[in-house]
């Protein structure tokens, strides 16, 4: 057997919902990979827009999946329980990935056997495609994504086939934070690695998902998320359930920041309410009151830091 040959299998699913304007980009930078061992399953979420025939021209490159409209995680989790490669990854379908980003992370992930996925660094695109800002993926640290409610992986993570089957998947229910939700899960068995390089792009534009208002229901999930997570004793690290109450209170505050940039003050302020009982240590510290004004300046902040602004002036 070459060593080619022996390289692991990459299957990486590409959800698309709509998104018309942005897939064919997100496809043509997976055939672009320098890496030979990539598969690439394309689930169509019940699109009612030209996804299908822009999937169907790729008909003899990748694999499509049609399913009626279930959501991304119903999405992912399809297009996952169809492959069997050895590391397995997804791309949004407004997503880029550079030509050598698969083979520099299945590289670095095969010489960190101890580790079950990877994460770059990435850029945010805009809608031409044009780099704006380099963003840096904050190192990984199982407690500060499980107490402080961040969420180090973006665009771009693979992680293992073993670790995935272990955790079971995307959360169907989840609309606002199934990934947050999944890397929780995933880090019971191992932690992740980021690799600090430019792998990756991140679109910004006004109908991602990120920009839109959260309704009430997708408010709610960080604190149900902690809930749930806490409520599964298995797996779960002494040092983490001593914190119980300090990761509840920060996911408080994230619901509330998601109720005010929605335009629902009193609901943020019952979660605000909430994180202070848990724990006024959350609301005090540097993230807790960041997060505090970022939820009452909402969508203005957002689009000016992520150049939103900038990208519909030129």
């Amino acid at each position: 057997m070459s060593g080619e040959n022996a390289r692991p299998t990459v299957r990486i699913v590409i959800p698309d919902y709509n998104a018309e304007t942005f897939v064919r980009e997100t496809v043509e930078s997976l055939l672009a990979q320098s890496y030979s061992k990539v598969e690439i399953i394309a689930v169509n979420d019940g699109s009612h827009d030209k996804s299908s025939a822009i999937l169907k021209s790729y008909e003899d490159q990748i694999l499509t999946i049609h399913q009626d409209n279930m959501g991304q995680a119903q999405a992912l989790n399809k297009g996952w329980a169809s492959s069997s490669g050895d590391f397995i990854g997804y791309l949004s379908a407004d997503d880029t990935l550079k030509p050598h980003a698969v083979e520099t992370l299945v590289e670095i992930l095969e010489n960190h056997p101890d580790h079950v996925g990877v994460y770059p660094d990435y850029e945010l695109i805009d809608e031409t495609g044009k780099a704006i800002k380099t963003v840096t993926a904050p190192e990984f640290s199982q407690r500060d994504l499980v107490v402080k409610g961040i969420c180090q992986p973006g665009p771009g993570a693979l992680f293992r086939r073993s670790a995935y089957e272990r955790t079971g998947g995307w959360n169907p229910k989840l609309r606002q934070l199934p990934d947050y939700d999944f890397w929780l899960r995933l880090s019971r068995f191992g932690d992740l690695l980021r690799v600090p390089q430019v792998l990756a792009g991140f679109r910004v534009h006004e109908g991602s998902q990120s920009f839109a208002p959260s309704s009430f229901e997708k408010a709610e999930e960080p604190w149900r998320v902690m809930t749930d997570y806490f409520s599964n004793t298995a797996g779960l690290q002494p040092r983490l359930r001593e914190q119980e109450s300090l990761a509840m209170a920060h996911a408080h505050l994230l619901s509330a920041r998601l109720h005010w940039r929605s335009g629902r003050k009193l609901d943020g302020h019952r979660h605000l309410f909430a994180s202070v009982q848990y724990s006024p240590a959350a609301f005090f510290s540097p993230l807790g009151f960041k997060r505090f004004l970022s939820g009452w300046l909402g969508r203005i902040r957002y689009k000016y830091q992520h150049g939103i602004g900038k990208i519909k002036s030129n």
